[in-house]
């Protein structure tokens, strides 16, 4: 992995015979990331009824003390599945400044578990937490169609992953929604957040180097054929207004 990153497994510890199977999974996974090189820190958190043993993301800085961290790992007992308190475990207490995350890095939550979890609506919750922190992450991105669609697809997986559905069980989108009694709105999220900044770029809050760029053009003529999405064209689309008419009404208000 070249992109720098602070990655937190949460890994639902099975009986002893998955254990060996997952634990050769979790060695050959991180044998693949950066963290002789610093790039990428690794955590991890145990879970099955309850947290069980975790390391945060600065006790181990070489990959062979994270190997000989993972091969010591061991059964936590108990038969529930409590990814909602494994998920809370991580957002509280490993992705935080005391426990090594880093401001300018992503952060990056991997849950393997083999079960469904035992306590649905607090584990909603914590999915909640996810989609809002993707929503915050592509607010700085030109949504293409394909984009979207991804974005939409990728909500549906997070349900589909909750309930435990197998990708064979030909359950329509609507149906899993309507069981959930939710309706689709990662990409709705993603629209306000996109939005909220706009505000704050024309209202020169977000400081006026973001507005420079907005508003910016490069010199010259360019390629034949269809004009590329850009960034403001979200923004123009979801609204119904052009840019000029946007800013004029972002100053009036703030008049």
């Amino acid at each position: 992995m070249a992109c720098p990153a602070d990655i937190v497994f949460a890994v639902d510890i099975p009986g002893a015979t998955a254990l060996l199977t997952m634990q050769l999974f979790l060695s050959k996974l991180v044998s693949r990331l950066d963290i002789d090189g610093g790039k990428t820190r690794v955590g991890l958190v145990t879970f099955a009824t309850n947290v069980g043993t975790a390391f945060s993301l600065t006790d181990h800085s070489s990959l062979e003390s994270i190997h000989s961290a993972i091969w010591s790992l061991s059964n936590t007992g108990g038969s529930d599945t409590n990814t909602a308190a494994a998920l809370d475990y991580v957002r509280t207490t490993m992705m935080t400044e005391a426990a090594g995350d880093r401001d300018n890095v992503h952060n990056i939550v991997v849950v393997i578990t083999d079960g469904k979890s035992s306590n649905f609506n607090a584990t909603m919750v914590s999915i909640e937490f996810v989609l809002l922190f993707i929503a915050q992450w592509c607010g700085g991105w030109t949504l293409k169609k394909s984009d979207r669609n991804r974005i939409e697809s990728f909500e549906m997986w997070c349900w589909r992953k909750m309930l435990g559905i197998s990708s064979k069980a030909h359950r329509t989108n609507i149906s899993i929604l309507e069981e959930i009694g939710l309706v689709r709105e990662l990409m709705g999220k993603v629209a306000r957040m996109k939005l909220q900044y706009f505000g704050h770029v024309v209202g020169a809050s977000a400081g006026n180097v973001a507005l420079t760029v907005l508003e910016g053009s490069v010199n010259g003529l360019r390629h034949q054929g269809r004009p590329r999405r850009q960034w403001m064209d979200d923004i123009e689309e979801w609204s119904g207004c052009s840019y000029i008419q946007l800013k004029e009404m972002s100053q009036e208000r703030e008049q």
